[in-house]
């Protein structure tokens, strides 16, 4: 290592390449202005496809005292440093773009704004990505490119009314005012139960219990160890008096592992 600190060019060392240095002077930058405004910036810290942050928009109180969050996002892709500035004059310049990129921005639920940092003018430019993609149809054909304005596309604190605008006009996540047709799987009950028998399981029938039942099975709920199951007369129909006694109709279950339960019966005298 040299007097001015330098590290050799063949030694084994991590890089920090001039481009990532670029990037995060390009973010912190963003972030001042944001804060600037006194809204929220979010940086997004994994899984970055396409979107590096958020603002949410804030509100200045009315006695000055803070700032009210509104709720109101908005997404922000940058970029930084002289490979995503091109045909730079004193008055425009052109950032180039893929076409993976400006469809998946296009596609967003909630605004989003393509931010660049100039290096040489020391100073960010944005656009509403998808606004200027309905006024410039001509930015989805190669090549692929967005204009930007050095005088009307600033992003600086003086860009929060502009960057409110596609907040206010973006649709709410959820709609209150498109209905949906509701599906439900719940059966309207005609009329109660007559009788419902509860048949407790001896324990070492209730493993594979649904498999153990043969012949005609009726309808039934297996839960808690107990098979349970009603009997409702149907509208219409006469009593039936063979199928009015749960001896009758539980002879074939117990056979294959229930208990019967307990019954209590009342007798009158006359």
């Amino acid at each position: 290592m040299g007097a001015t600190g330098a590290i050799s060019m063949n030694a084994p060392v991590k890089i920090v390449a001039k481009s990532k240095l670029s990037e995060w002077r390009g973010l912190d930058r963003i972030n001042l202005v944001v804060h600037g405004m006194k809204c929220i910036w979010r940086e997004q810290e994994k899984d970055d496809v396409g979107i590096d942050g958020e603002i949410e928009l804030c509100r200045p109180r009315v006695d000055g005292d803070g700032a009210v969050a509104t709720g109101r996002i908005v997404k922000v892709q940058s970029k930084s440093g002289t490979s995503f500035v091109i045909r730079d004059t004193e008055t425009s310049f052109a950032s180039p773009m893929f076409e993976k990129d400006i469809l998946y921005w296009r596609g967003v639920n909630v605004p989003v704004i393509y931010v660049v940092f100039h290096p040489d003018d020391d100073a960010l430019y944005w656009k509403d990505v998808q606004a200027y993609l309905r006024d410039n149809p001509n930015a989805l054909r190669a090549p692929h490119r967005i204009e930007f304005s050095k005088a009307d596309d600033r992003f600086d604190e003086a860009a929060y009314p502009a960057l409110l605008a596609p907040c206010e006009a973006a649709p709410e996540r959820v709609s209150t005012e498109v209905g949906e047709t509701l599906f439900t799987n719940l059966l309207r009950i005609e009329c109660r139960p007559e009788k419902v028998w509860i048949a407790p399981v001896v324990p070492q029938k209730q493993f594979g219990f649904h498999d153990r039942l043969t012949g005609i099975i009726p309808p039934y709920v297996y839960k808690g160890g107990c098979s349970i199951r009603s009997r409702t007369r149907r509208i219409g129909t006469p009593r039936s008096r063979a199928s009015s006694t749960p001896e009758a109709s539980s002879r074939s279950t117990l056979r294959n592992g229930f208990r019967r339960a307990p019954s209590t019966r009342t007798t009158s005298r006359g």
